[in-house]
């Protein structure tokens, strides 16, 4: 464990806080601040930081305190220094297979999940015996490509990403909403939400980029009610 580091190297506290900015993979970015190591609770302030720059344009810092009554000389801070340089390719790699996973099942537009992020979500409920309580829902979006080339040029993406984050704001976290490509998406929905939801996407407002006016655009669906024995 840590200790058997901590000891010899004399720390009293090892704190390491990693920080990423908000990204189409994680759109809330994400901050985490803990101690990995306290001598219980014995140690000496101010810590002797390192910091750590990421290829996500994000930070990880370690703070490193040392025990009560003893100070870091300069070849203890070199023997850190290399410790917290290990530590983070470690985690720099953690992170990094972290982050494909997520590209991997995540659509690059709309930050939602794509259709392999469908049929990964889809197993999981398959496997808990629980999909037979959900109605499957394809879905297009009404006249998007003339709205797209004729009244808001290169503005398409940007509609189709208003537009899932509209329909995410409806959804529960035991659902899923995907986009698996052009203005087609589908959705994994509980059976008691169903009519809720077809409300929902009947009438969905995004912002045109055009001062703060607003269309609304509906979408054609084609509704499944999942049963039983039902292949994916």
């Amino acid at each position: 464990g840590m200790e058997h580091i901590a000891e010899p190297m004399h720390i009293g506290r090892f704190d390491i806080c990693v920080e990423a900015p908000p990204n189409t993979y994680s759109p809330e970015g994400f901050h985490i601040d803990y101690p990995i190591y306290s001598h219980n609770g014995d140690y000496d302030t101010p810590p002797y930081q390192y910091p750590y720059d990421t290829s996500e344009k994000g930070r990880i810092m370690f703070r490193v305190f040392p025990k009560k009554g003893y100070k870091f000389d300069e070849q203890d801070k070199e023997e850190l220094k290399v410790l917290t340089t290990n530590i983070f390719f470690l985690c720099g790699r953690a992170r990094l297979v972290d982050l494909m996973k997520k590209i991997v099942i995540t659509d690059n537009i709309t930050g939602m999940p794509n259709l392999s992020g469908f049929y990964t979500f889809a197993e999981k409920i398959k496997a808990r015996g629980s999909l037979s309580k959900y109605h499957g829902i394809c879905i297009n979006i009404k006249n998007f490509k003339f709205i797209n080339r004729s009244l808001f040029a290169r503005r398409g993406d940007d509609i189709l990403r208003d537009y899932a984050k509209e329909i995410g704001r409806f959804m529960k976290t035991n659902e899923l909403f995907a986009r698996i490509g052009g203005d087609s998406f589908i959705a994994l929905i509980r059976d008691n939400r169903v009519n809720s939801f077809l409300k929902i996407i009947s009438d969905v407002p995004v912002h045109t980029g055009a001062n703060s006016e607003y269309i609304q655009l509906s979408a054609r669906a084609g509704v499944y009610d999942i049963q039983d024995g039902d292949s994916i």
